[in-house]
């Protein structure tokens, strides 16, 4: 549930931003995370904010005004990164309040238990395998396995888009590929609610989702959840070659609000 929130003398609707940390670009900050309650985005999809105008303190969290929107940022949700950007951040908004603030948002957002959940203990879950391309679809259910090895392939004006789906099975994922196993994905729709990515090849994969940006390293199987901060990925301005994606830099993934 979203909250009105009296910021000065206007009231605001407040959404909340889970996996959350700053970015500084020149002399503005940004704020990246998964919004909850937006009724511009799909839930916990992966935004950043336009820029930060101010910010104050409630309890165990910053409240954070934007141009158009009020955001709150739990501290135990925080992605701890980035220490220089948090605490620089801290101080240029919140001086003298910052003092210790950085190390208390640290230490909750360490305690923060991992997503304990894997492919073999979800009652149903799918799991995306991939080698140095796609190679198969793995569907639990009630303990049982079926594998879906095919697959449609969409011809498009610059990318051709690969989907597997089952209107029966209820199940549909969507996704381009790109070099040096770069993969995008559209929000995957159907009762497979939770989505892991098994690389069984030699070579680091990353998955961007609007839910945030993953590495899979090779021959891991990992969660692709807002929560798994263990494959989680920051903006990293190194990585340019996959065209014009973001984890990759792919426009949806960065909406200015």
């Amino acid at each position: 549930m979203y909250a009105v929130f009296s910021f000065g003398r206007i009231n605001s609707v407040m959404y909340t931003l889970k996996n959350w940390y700053f970015e500084k670009n020149k002399d503005q900050y940004h704020v990246w995370g998964n919004v909850l309650d937006h009724p511009h985005f799909a839930q916990e999809q992966w935004i950043s904010t336009s820029c930060i105008k101010e910010i104050t303190l409630a309890d165990d969290a910053l409240i954070m005004k934007t141009e158009h929107s009020v955001y709150q940022a739990f501290y135990a949700d925080h992605q701890n990164k980035d220490a220089r950007t948090l605490k620089k951040a801290l101080h240029d908004y919140l001086w003298p309040l910052d003092e210790g603030l950085a190390q208390k948002i640290q230490y909750a957002s360490h305690k923060a238990k991992e997503p304990s959940i894997t492919a073999d203990s979800a009652k149903i879950c799918a799991v995306l395998v991939f080698d140095e391309q796609w190679k198969e679809l793995r569907l639990k259910q009630r303990g049982h396995w079926k594998t879906i090895t095919a697959y449609d392939v969409h011809s498009g004006m610059f990318h051709d888009e690969t989907e597997l789906s089952d209107p029966r099975l209820d199940y549909c994922f969507r996704f381009f590929s790109y070099e040096d196993n770069g993969y995008q994905f559209e929000e995957w729709q159907g009762k497979y609610t939770e989505v892991f990515l098994k690389n069984e090849g030699e070579q680091e994969i990353h998955a961007s989702t609007v839910f945030g940006d993953f590495c899979i390293a090779p021959h891991t199987c990992e969660l692709l959840d807002p929560a798994n901060s263990h494959a989680r990925m920051q903006k990293d301005s190194r990585r340019t070659g996959y065209g014009e994606t973001k984890v990759l830099s792919h426009g949806s993934l960065k909406i200015k609000i």
